[in-house]
């Protein structure tokens, strides 16, 4: 990597302390995730022969996720890419004290276990801290902490501006399937074999996977991998 590209410039501000994660981290190991998704999808298939009824969904819709979280980071403009990128680390920020909080309240949990929960939580609202007063600078805005929190984007937007509405379209599909939700499945139902039931005026159905919906999601998906892959170069280069 160049060192006056990009991803070297803004390595030197996420990187150290207090955050320690660096931008490559942010933007790759997301899309180490979603090809992760998708290699598994295709082992799948591959040696069952067709889809189970729900999981493969559950593993594309991730991989949308993840795949256009790293495709929204890797914004050509200095101030959105930056800012972005601090977004990204308070939910990571989030997620790391919210695992704390509720490993805290296990009941098996030591008092040793607590402490170190404890710790990790005054940690991460330091570094989230340290994000707001960031993203103030960068923008000239002046958000206390909950104005920060509460304007993080969600999934659903963040996938339509980095991927378009074609893949929110299938991510939404996806995720129906991934929560079991009747209204993405029953499409994709047969009649059960067995002696139907008049009387009891209900048809005995199986859920199925289908394959074309799941490569058509899969291969949408790739195409978000290729584009921020080719991105990422282009912000590594000077």
């Amino acid at each position: 990597m160049d060192k006056a590209s990009v991803v070297y410039t803004e390595d030197a501000l996420f990187a150290p302390a207090p955050l320690w994660r660096s931008f490559q981290m942010c933007t790759k190991q997301p899309l180490a995730s979603a090809l992760d998704h998708l290699q598994l999808v295709g082992e799948t298939l591959n040696d069952k022969g067709e889809p189970h009824p729900f999981a493969e969904a559950t593993l594309i819709c991730t991989a949308i996720t993840t795949a256009s979280y790293s495709l929204w980071m890797l914004h050509d403009d200095a101030t959105e890419r930056r800012h972005r990128a601090l977004q990204f680390n308070f939910k990571d920020c989030e997620g790391w004290g919210g695992f704390c909080r509720s490993d805290r309240h296990d009941p098996d949990a030591t008092d040793d276990d607590r402490t170190r929960a404890d710790d990790v939580i005054t940690e991460a609202r330091r570094r989230k801290d340290w994000i707001v007063d960031q993203a103030n600078t960068l923008t000239g805005a002046s958000h206390t902490f909950g104005q920060f929190k509460d304007s993080l984007p969600r999934d659903v937007e963040i996938i339509e501006e980095a991927a378009g509405i074609h893949v929110l379209t299938a991510w939404r599909f996806l995720s129906g399937y991934s929560h079991g939700l009747p209204w993405a499945t029953l499409g994709n139902q047969v009649p059960a074999s067995g002696t139907p039931q008049p009387d009891a005026q209900m048809v005995t159905v199986t859920q199925k996977g289908n394959p074309t919906q799941l490569l058509k999601a899969a291969f949408l998906t790739l195409e978000v991998i290729e584009k921020a892959t080719a991105q990422f170069r282009k912000l590594c280069a000077a």
